[in-house]
């Protein structure tokens, strides 16, 4: 693949890794809830644990919708500035923008994914219980559009010289 259109893949990329993010953030919520309702069920474990271990769950959804929106954003803003340090031709747009159309429909499957495996019967209570990562990846084909955009305004739109 050439350098110009290597983008694509980039933004394939953050795609595929923001969609396995957000499945272990709430598999692992999912095993952490299990865990802290037999560690607070267990009569042999200090009171002062059991508070503990429930705070850590109580923080775990904020925590982790946090760091989410933090690696999705810096992964957009690395996108961008990685767009602008390739050289590219205008001539290469149409295949660019060719290319986003494909990169759009592989999103809205990958979205699919993320629903099915959230509202599947044994993690609906479980992802129901986050608020940004449900947002971002039922809004992915949008957000792939965005990302795309973006990219192709750092690749396309540069001032000569400065870059």
């Amino acid at each position: 693949m050439n350098k110009k259109a290597a983008f694509l893949s980039d933004i394939g990329i953050v795609l595929a890794v923001m969609l396995l993010f957000s499945i272990t953030i709430i598999v692992g919520y999912k095993v952490f809830t299990n865990y802290n309702d037999k560690w607070q069920a267990n009569p042999n474990i200090d009171t002062n644990s059991k508070v503990i271990v429930g705070d850590l769950q109580g923080r775990y959804v904020g925590l982790f919708d946090g760091i989410f929106v933090f690696v999705f954003v810096l992964m957009a803003v690395m996108l961008f500035v990685s767009s602008m340090m390739i050289g590219t031709n205008p001539a290469f747009f149409f295949v660019v923008l060719f290319l986003t159309v494909f990169l759009i429909g592989v999103s809205a499957i990958m979205s699919n994914v993320y629903t099915d495996v959230a509202t599947s019967e044994q993690m609906n209570t479980t992802s129901s219980t986050f608020s940004s990562i449900p947002y971002i990846m039922d809004n992915l084909p949008k957000i792939a559009l965005m990302l795309a955009v973006i990219t192709m305004i750092g690749l396309f739109v540069k001032i000569r010289g400065y870059v």
